[in-house]
C-alpha cells in the first residue's frame, strides 16, 4: 500500500469518527466517491473499530490491501472572497488548506485558506469548523498563527483566512540548523508561551505535535491547527461546538496523554503532557513510546501503566547531548509527562519558567531541593566569582596556617635559647665552683704560707 493511499484512508476514517453514527455512511460515500474498494475498506474499519483511534495504523497495516491511488480534485484557482486559491498546502479528514493570494487590487498578500471539502458540509462538521474559527479569533499571540478573515464560499462552505506560515516543523528546523540542546530548549519556550496563552483563553489545543509547531526562517515559532481544540468555557464560541462522544478520539496517538487515550475528561494538563512528548523528541530525535504495530490494548497499557524513559537514556545519542540531558532536563521532561495529571506542571507557564531556570543555571522545580543541589547550582551559576572566592579563602587559610607555623617555630626557638642559656649559666657556675675548689686544695696541700694558713683557718671556721 502506498503512503498516499494509507494517508487517504486514515483521513477518511478519522473524519468519519468525528461524526455522529447517523451521518457516517453519507460522509464515507461522499468521500470515497466511485472507489468501491476504498469505501468497503473504510466501512470495514468503522465496523470493527472498538473506540480507540490508536488501533488505526495497526489495523490498516494488517488488513488493508494494496489499492491504486485515488486523485482528489483540487480547487486551485477558485476565488474565495477577495482571495484566489493557488495550491493545496495540507489536508485532513474534514478540511483542506490552500495557499492563496489576495487578488482584489487593494494590496498583495499571501495567506492560508482553510475550508471544508466540497460535498462534506455535514452539520456537525460545519458547526465544529465555525467553532474553530471563533476560537482562533480569540487568540492573539505572536507565536500562534493569526486569523485574518473568514466567511463562506459561494456554495455555503465556511472558510478561515490565516497568516501564511512558511516554515518547518520545530524538530526538522532544529536539526537542519544544528541547534544545541540549550538552543532547542530556548526555542521550545516559545511553544509553552503560545500554549499558555491559549489556556488563558480557556482553549485546549489537544493536538500538539511537530507538524503543528512551525518555525519560520527568521526563527519565530508558530503554533497552528486548532481544528480539534476544545473550549473549556461554554460561551467561548458563538456556535455550540459538538460534544466529543466517547467513541470520538480526536488525537494523534504518539503524542496523546493517558487521559486522552482512555477517553477521560480533558484539562490543560493534557497539553502539558503533549508538550513533554514534543520536548523529548526535540532533544533526542525520537519519541518516548513507539506505538506503531501495537494492539489498542498494548498501546494503552504502554502509555498508561509504564513510566516514560529518561531522555538521556535514548540509544545512539552523542555523548555531549547525553551529558546535557542528564539531570535537570531529564526531570523536567518526566514531570511534564507524568501519568497523573495532578503531578505535572500546573500550567504551561510553570513549564516554561522551569526551562528558564535550567537555562539560567538555577535550581528547577522538577528536582528535589537539597542544600547540596542548591549549592552546586549556585557554584555553576557564579562560576567566576565562586572560583575567585575559593582562591581568596585558600590564600587566607594558607596565611593563617603559615602564621601559626611561624609562631610555633619561634616558640620552639625561644625555648631552645632559654634552655641553652640556663645550661650555659649552670655550666659557668659549676666551672667557677670547681676552680675555687681546686685553688683551695692547692693551698691546703702546699707550703704553710700566711695565705694558706688564712684559708685553713677559714675552712675550719666553716666546718
Amino acid at each position: 500500500m502506498t503512503t498516499d493511499r494509507w494517508k487517504r484512508i486514515e483521513e477518511i476514517f478519522q473524519g468519519a469518527l468525528e461524526l455522529p453514527l447517523s451521518e457516517r455512511s453519507d460522509y464515507v460515500a461522499q468521500a470515497c466517491g466511485a472507489d468501491a474498494e476504498l469505501r468497503s475498506e473504510i466501512e470495514s474499519l468503522l465496523a470493527s473499530d472498538s473506540g480507540s483511534v490508536t488501533a488505526l495504523r495497526s489495523v490498516i497495516e494488517a488488513d488493508v490491501r494494496e489499492l491504486p491511488t485515488v486523485s482528489v480534485a483540487s480547487q486551485a484557482g477558485l476565488q474565495v472572497g477577495p482571495y484566489r486559491l493557488v495550491r493545496e498546502l495540507d489536508s485532513g479528514g474534514m478540511g483542506v488548506v490552500y495557499l492563496a493570494v489576495r487578488s482584489d487590487d487593494q494590496y498583495f498578500q499571501f495567506v492560508a485558506v482553510k475550508m471544508i471539502r466540497t460535498g462534506m458540509e455535514w452539520p456537525s462538521l460545519v458547526q465544529r469548523f465555525r467553532g474553530e474559527r471563533q476560537i482562533l479569533a480569540t487568540l492573539t499571540h505572536p507565536n500562534i498563527g493569526a486569523i485574518l478573515d473568514g466567511g463562506e464560499t459561494g456554495d455555503g462552505r465556511p472558510f478561515i483566512v490565516m497568516e501564511y506560515v512558511e516554515g518547518q516543523p520545530i524538530t526538522r528546523y532544529s536539526q537542519s540548523c544544528g541547534l544545541s540542546s540549550r538552543q532547542r530548549v530556548d526555542l521550545f519556550r516559545s511553544v509553552c508561551s503560545a500554549v499558555h496563552h491559549a489556556h488563558q483563553k480557556l482553549v485546549i489545543h489537544r493536538d500538539i505535535k511537530p507538524s503543528n509547531v512551525l518555525v519560520t526562517p527568521q526563527g519565530v515559532v508558530k503554533l497552528i491547527d486548532f481544528g480539534v481544540s476544545k473550549p473549556l468555557a461554554p460561551g467561548l464560541s458563538l456556535q455550540a461546538v459538538p460534544k466529543t462522544e466517547s467513541w470520538q478520539r480526536l488525537l494523534t496517538p504518539d503524542y496523546a496523554s493517558p487521559e486522552q487515550i482512555l477517553g477521560r475528561e480533558l484539562t490543560t494538563a493534557t497539553d502539558i503532557y503533549s508538550l513533554g512528548v514534543l520536548l523529548f523528541e526535540l532533544l533526542t530525535g525520537s519519541r518516548p513510546y513507539t506505538l506503531e504495530g501495537l494492539s489498542p490494548a498494548a498501546a494503552e497499557r504502554l502509555v498508561c501503566e509504564y513510566r516514560p524513559p529518561k531522555a538521556s537514556s535514548v540509544a545512539d545519542l552523542p555523548e555531549r547531548t547525553r551529558k546535557d540531558l542528564a539531570g535537570d532536563l531529564d526531570r523536567i521532561v518526566l514531570m511534564a509527562m507524568d501519568r497523573d495529571p495532578s503531578r505535572r506542571y500546573l500550567s504551561a507557564q510553570h513549564f516554561e519558567e522551569d526551562l528558564l531556570r535550567f537555562l539560567e543555571g538555577r535550581p528547577v522545580l522538577a528536582r528535589k531541593s537539597t542544600w547540596l543541589y542548591r549549592a552546586s547550582k549556585f557554584i555553576q551559576r557564579y562560576r567566576g566569582a565562586s572560583l575567585l572566592t575559593c582562591a581568596m579563602l585558600l590564600v587566607v587559610m594558607a596565611s593563617i596556617l603559615f602564621h601559626r607555623w611561624q609562631s610555633r617555630a619561634a616558640d620552639r626557638r625561644l625555648k631552645q635559647v632559654a634552655v641553652l642559656a640556663e645550661s650555659a649559666i649552670t655550666d659557668r657556675s659549676n666551672a667557677e665552683k670547681e676552680m675555687e675548689r681546686r685553688k683551695i686544695e692547692r693551698l691546703l696541700t702546699g707550703p704553710a704560707t700566711p695565705a694558706a694558713l688564712r684559708v685553713a683557718e677559714k675552712t675550719n671556721s666553716i666546718n
